[in-house]
C-alpha cells in the first residue's frame, strides 16, 4: 500500500506526510515563480491542451525555439526544463514557471 492509499487517522500522520516531502535546507534554492494563463484571442476561451492553438503547441514551441527539454508523464508532455528552471502545465489553462539560481 502506498502512502497515498493510507487513511489519515490523526494530525501527526498528516504532519509526517508533509515533512517527508520537504527538501533538506542545504538543497533550498532562491527563485521566483510565475503563472501564465493562456486564452484564445478570438473568443477568450482557455487554451486546450492539444490542437494548433494550445498549451502543447506553446510547450513544443519553447522546445524547438529555445532548446527546453520535455518533462513527460505517461508519454504526455507535462512540463519543460532547462538548467535549473522548470515550466509546468498546471491546470486546464495555466502554465507555472519556476526560475531559480543554480
Amino acid at each position: 500500500m502506498s502512502k497515498l492509499d493510507e487513511v489519515v487517522e490523526n494530525k501527526d500522520q498528516l504532519i509526517q506526510y508533509l515533512e517527508d516531502g520537504c527538501k533538506p535546507k542545504n538543497l533550498w534554492k532562491i527563485g521566483t515563480e510565475h503563472e501564465k494563463f493562456g486564452f484564445k484571442k478570438s473568443n477568450l476561451t482557455p487554451l486546450p491542451y492539444k490542437g494548433s492553438c494550445s498549451i502543447l503547441s506553446v510547450l513544443k514551441g519553447l522546445i524547438d525555439t529555445f532548446g527546453w527539454k520535455p518533462i513527460e508523464e505517461n508519454n504526455v508532455i507535462i512540463g519543460l526544463k532547462k538548467g535549473c528552471c522548470k515550466c509546468y502545465f498546471r491546470t486546464r489553462w495555466s502554465i507555472r514557471t519556476f526560475w531559480c539560481t543554480p
